[in-house]
């Protein structure tokens, strides 16, 4: 039988497992804040019957390969997991605060057009462990302020994962991370993201991308699955307030979708639901031949949507150098 790993283990699981070991459950609050508060090793906590826990649990880490710095002091992060495989986590500097930049699986199966990060397929799931494990390593780097799920991987094809690592994120005797600290993107699964607002507090972004789905489906291949349609009919049903809003992600492509008539037609599917809207500028690379538009047009989209009184931010690319911005991690 396998063992589970301490850190896939939400503080209810880990109640129940020291129960079994007729270990007090209440001793779930001191390895919570051993291990995530104090971030020591489970071998140095001071623990009644300690032995029965360490013969009942794994406790695997990841590898640090590579640690590069940009020009702009982000930082990207190469692991090797326990199975050889490799993902990359970003720490990214925000004025004086830092947000960890996390990923959720191993390659991505969406394979996106504008996106790296799909260009080798899915190769598997990361356990919640190997999410938290990015964590702890970015935040010994400099304390983490934000965490974004925006790595390489589709969040929501692991779902069951990635919400077990936001409620070990948020208990309070461990990380104490704020859900409203917490964000997580998507392509869009309708399901999910109903779902999504009923099981966390968490913050949820959508990357949209295109105002139609002629284009939504080469850009993004899983819209032949979940159209434009049934993802903002999903987001309607959701349960949006003006504090919890979901944040549209919107790439922008020079001569795609940055016309100001894309920018009137973004308005218009977006109302019955809460939310704000992320410009972000396409950043370059060698496996796309896709151009980002120039900093005026940028503008012009934006006041489009600012006119129509649409919360709108523009997205500042960090990491280019080191390929660590948005949509340039691999594996």
């Amino acid at each position: 039988m396998t063992k589970p790993q301490l850190k896939s283990l939400t503080h209810k699981e880990l109640q129940s497992l020291l129960k079994q070991l007729n270990i007090n459950p209440f001793n779930a609050n001191k390895v919570f804040k051993h291990i995530y508060h104090k971030q020591e090793s489970i071998d140095t906590i001071d623990l009644p019957n300690k032995e029965k826990l360490l013969d009942k649990i794994e406790t695997k880490s990841l590898k640090i390969i590579k640690k590069i710095k940009s020009k702009d002091h982000t930082t990207k992060f190469l692991f090797q997991l326990a199975d050889k495989n490799k993902i990359e986590s970003v720490l990214i500097p925000q004025r004086n605060k830092y947000c960890a930049c996390i990923s959720t699986q191993v390659g991505c199966a969406l394979r996106c057009k504008f996106c790296i990060s799909g260009r080798n397929g899915l190769k598997r799931n990361l356990e919640t462990y190997e999410i938290i494990e990015q964590i702890i390593t970015l935040n010994k780097e400099k304390p983490v302020y934000s965490i974004v799920f925006m790595g390489s991987g589709e969040p929501f094809h692991n779902y069951k994962n990635i919400i077990k690592a936001i409620h070990i994120l948020n208990n309070h005797f461990g990380f104490n991370f704020g859900q409203k600290h917490i964000t997580v993107s998507t392509a869009g699964i309708p399901k999910k993201i109903i779902d999504f607002y009923k099981d966390t507090t968490a913050n949820l972004a959508l990357s949209l991308n295109a105002t139609n789905n002629k284009l939504r489906n080469q850009l993004m291949p899983i819209n032949n699955t979940y159209g434009i349609t049934s993802i903002l009919n999903a987001c309607r049903k959701a349960k949006t307030t003006p504090r919890r809003r979901i944040m549209i992600e919107y790439i922008l492509f020079k001569d795609l979708n940055d016309s100001l008539e894309d920018a009137n037609k973004l308005t218009k599917l977006l109302q019955g639901f809460h939310c704000a809207v992320n410009l972000i500028p396409f950043n370059e690379h060698s496996h796309s031949k896709l151009k980002a538009p120039n900093r005026k047009q940028v503008e012009l989209f934006k006041e489009t949507l600012r006119r129509k009184k649409f919360k709108v931010f523009i997205r500042e690319s960090h990491g280019q150098d080191i390929n660590a911005a948005c949509g340039m991690l691999s594996n």
